[in-house]
């Protein structure tokens, strides 16, 4: 439990650590107090929605604390930097608004290439969050990290970042992410008239009409079937 980078994992050591989330209305008058408990129950287990009050009572410290935690060698407090940011649609605490999109983006940004992908996850779905109010912000902000950092990590972390935008069809999601010609592209053949069983093979011909080849970006939703025989779709590229 004193390793930096260690996580507790029994449902005592579990439920002790959750208790910095009951801080999220008291406390105020001590916020360095509260944020270094938060800070080192993180290293062990996780606490990024108890930061969320203080962004809105000490607002520029806590920012600061933030930026900090991203540059931890826990990934656990380097994650902390993204999740305890993430827009207020996510978590229990919806009323606590998030810290400004430049702030937040920045603080993320040196996270883009984190080797953690426990890390990287954090930061892509903080960006798809973000994606649903400002997607021109989120496009930028990829573009930007991928022009500054062409690595794998960034390039993970940009496509699962952009992923509901390439799912509602946006253009230029595809296009950041190495995919071009898709209006080009044609389903010349998908032989599904029934229920596929499992251990079955479904193809499915993409034809590039154009003379050129190209890149492309498939995305498929399969609707498995529930034991109340209601469909549930899942989406994938």
């Amino acid at each position: 439990m004193n390793s930096p980078g260690a996580t507790a994992r029994s449902p005592r050591a579990g439920s002790s650590c959750r208790w910095p989330g009951s801080w999220r209305s008291t406390d105020s008058t001590h916020p360095e107090l509260h944020l270094d408990a938060i800070e080192a129950i993180t290293r062990r287990h996780t606490g990024e929605y108890a930061v969320r009050p203080h962004l809105v009572q000490h607002r520029a410290r806590t920012l600061k604390r933030v930026a900090e935690s991203a540059r931890s060698p826990s990934h656990n407090v380097r994650r902390l930097a993204s999740e305890g940011i993430r827009p207020p649609a996510v978590g229990p605490h919806p009323r606590h608004p998030r810290p400004g999109l430049g702030a937040g983006l920045d603080i993320r940004g040196p996270l883009r290439s984190d080797p953690s992908e426990y890390v990287r996850k954090s930061v892509a779905n903080n960006l798809d969050d973000i994606a649903g109010d400002h997607p021109g912000a989120v496009l930028a902000t990829a573009l930007r990290r991928l022009e500054k950092s062409p690595t794998p990590e960034t390039g993970w972390t940009a496509k699962h970042g952009l992923r509901t935008l390439v799912k509602k069809g946006d253009r230029q999601a595809p296009a950041l992410l190495g995919a071009s010609g898709g209006e080009h592209v044609e389903v010349s053949r998908l032989p599904v008239t029934r229920a596929v069983a499992v251990g079955e093979t479904v193809v499915i011909d993409l034809v590039d009409t154009d003379e050129r080849s190209h890149r492309v970006t498939a995305d498929h939703v399969v609707h498995h079937v529930r034991r109340n025989g209601r469909g549930a779709p899942r989406s994938s590229s």
